[in-house]
Formats: C-alpha cells, structure tokens, sequence
C-alpha cells in the first residue's frame, strides 16, 4: 500500500518559462525520504514523506526522471497545471543533468 504525500507546484506557472529551457532543483535526504524541489530557482516545496514506502525500504539504486505534465499545451489535454493526457506532437527535452551525493551532515 502506498502512503506517499503528494505536493503541488502551485507557483509554477509563475516562474516557467514557456518555449525554454526550464531547471528544475531536486533534494532528496533521509532514510524517510523529504524531498524539496525548485523550479527555475524558485521553491515550490518541501514534503517529508509519513514514511519510506520504496520496494522493501531502498535508500539507494535507480534514479529515473519522470514528467506529469506535457511540454505542449492542447485544449483538448485540459488545463496546463492539471493535464491528465500528453497533447499530440508533446515531447519533453533534458540537458545538463548532474547528480551529487550530499555529505552527511547536511541530510537532516
């Protein structure tokens, strides 16, 4: 069963950049995971999760980067901050991806 808070970038719209590359900050610490994201620099949250409900408690392994919104706004998709589809010719872009190992001290 999963227990996972879900968070919403509600200031998003504020701060994205539409045509453009857009960065996006992602912080992850703890064995309970609290995960803090920024968009283009800015906080858009910060959850710490009721508790690790990864595949029999992981706190390493596999990395994937996911979207749940489409980078090409279709009326028939539904409005941009609540898409429940991929609007037709959609595609989503990374570059510069970097990963660093947090020093101890600083994960709580």
């Amino acid at each position: 069963m999963k227990v996972s808070k879900g968070a919403e970038a509600t200031g998003r719209a504020k701060v994205w950049k539409e045509n453009k590359w857009n960065s996006f900050h992602i912080r992850m610490t703890g064995d309970v995971p609290r995960i803090t994201l920024w968009v283009n620099g800015v906080q858009m949250w910060d959850v710490i999760q009721p508790k690790n409900d990864f595949i029999a408690g992981a706190t390493e392994g596999m990395i994937a980067l996911q979207s749940h919104w489409t980078a090409l706004y279709s009326p028939a998709a539904g409005e941009w901050n609540g898409l429940k589809s991929w609007a037709p010719g959609a595609a989503h872009r990374y570059r510069n991806i970097a990963i660093k190992e947090l020093d101890e001290d600083l994960e709580e």
